[in-house]
C-alpha cells in the first residue's frame, strides 16, 4: 500500500483514491490514519484550476450566501456582542460582506485571489477580529496546518463551511458532487475527526451547528447547540431563499456544467 505523511498533522496516510482531475491530471488522494483528513498528493493542477477564482461549477453561490446570512445573524445575535468585529477571510466578490453590514455587522473583506467589487471601501486592514468566516475555502487549501494556523492568529473564533466526507472514515463513492474533480479547485477533505483533530490542536472548542463548523475559546452548553439546530432546521420563521434544493435549478445546473467541463477536458 502506497504511504505518505498527513499534510496536517504529519502521521502516515494511505492511498484511498485515484481519479482524473480537469480530465488529464493523474490524482492520488491519501486518507490520515490519525486526523482523516483526505488530500490531494501533489496537486500540480492548481495555477490551471485557479485561472478563475470561484469554479464554474459554483452555481450555489449566491443561494448559500443568502442562505447563510440568516444563520449567521443569529449564531453572532446569540453568542456574541453587538458591536462585534467579523471578517469574510476568502470573501469572493463581497457579497456576503455587504449582507452582513446591511444588517448592521461591522464586517470586512479579504481574499488574496478576488476583488471585492460589491464591498469596496470595507476591505480587512490586518488587525484581530472577534469571529473570521471562512466559506468554501477549507477544501482548498494545500497546505491546511499552514493555513489553519494563519486564521487562528486572526481570531480565536473560526466559523467555517465546508463539507464532511463522513462522520467516521468512510469514503463517499467516486460520484460526490462535491469532489469537483472536473475543476481540480476542491484538494482537501475533512470529517469530524478532523474538525475535532483541529480544535484540540490549536485548543478551542467545535461545534457542529447546521451545516457550519464553529470553533471558538466559549463553551457552549451542548443542549443549546440541540436546540439552535432543532429551531433552525424545523422553525417556519427560520426563512430561506430555496428551502429544497431538490426543486431548484442550483444542482441542475451545476451537474450540467460538470459533465460539459468534463466533455470539453477530454476532447
Amino acid at each position: 500500500m502506497k504511504t505518505t505523511n498527513c499534510i496536517l498533522c504529519g502521521a502516515q496516510s494511505n492511498l484511498v483514491l485515484e481519479n482524473k482531475v480537469m480530465g488529464k491530471y493523474s490524482a492520488q488522494y491519501y486518507q490520515c490514519s490519525n486526523c482523516a483528513l483526505l488530500f490531494a498528493l501533489n496537486p500540480t493542477w492548481l495555477n490551471e484550476a485557479y485561472n478563475s477564482a470561484i469554479a464554474k461549477t459554483d452555481t450555489g453561490i449566491v443561494v448559500r450566501n443568502i442562505n447563510n446570512v440568516v444563520l449567521i445573524n443569529d449564531i453572532l445575535k446569540k453568542w456574541y456582542l453587538a458591536d462585534s468585529t467579523v471578517l469574510d477571510y476568502g470573501g469572493g466578490t463581497g457579497l456576503f460582506v455587504r449582507m452582513l453590514r446591511d444588517v448592521g455587522y461591522d464586517a470586512v473583506w479579504y481574499d488574496k485571489y478576488s476583488d471585492p467589487i460589491l464591498c469596496r471601501g470595507f476591505e480587512w486592514d490586518g488587525s484581530d477580529v472577534d469571529v473570521l468566516l471562512n466559506f468554501e475555502v477549507f477544501e482548498h487549501y494545500d497546505n491546511p496546518l499552514e493555513s489553519i494556523s494563519e486564521l487562528f492568529k486572526i481570531s480565536s473564533d473560526l466559523i467555517v463551511s465546508t463539507e464532511l466526507y463522513s462522520d467516521g472514515s468512510t469514503l463517499k463513492e467516486k460520484d460526490w458532487w462535491y469532489y469537483q474533480f472536473e475543476t481540480g479547485q476542491h484538494i482537501s477533505f475533512y470529517s469530524k475527526e478532523t474538525m475535532e483533530f483541529i480544535a484540540k490542536k490549536f485548543n478551542v472548542n467545535y461545534y457542529y451547528i447546521y451545516g457550519l463548523h464553529w470553533f471558538t475559546k466559549k463553551k457552549i452548553n451542548p443542549i443549546s447547540i440541540k436546540l439552535f439546530n432543532y429551531v433552525h432546521r424545523f422553525s417556519i420563521t427560520k426563512k430561506k431563499w430555496v428551502k429544497n434544493l431538490n426543486y431548484s435549478n442550483c444542482l441542475v445546473d451545476m451537474e450540467m456544467l460538470s459533465s460539459s467541463l468534463t466533455q470539453n477536458n477530454y476532447n
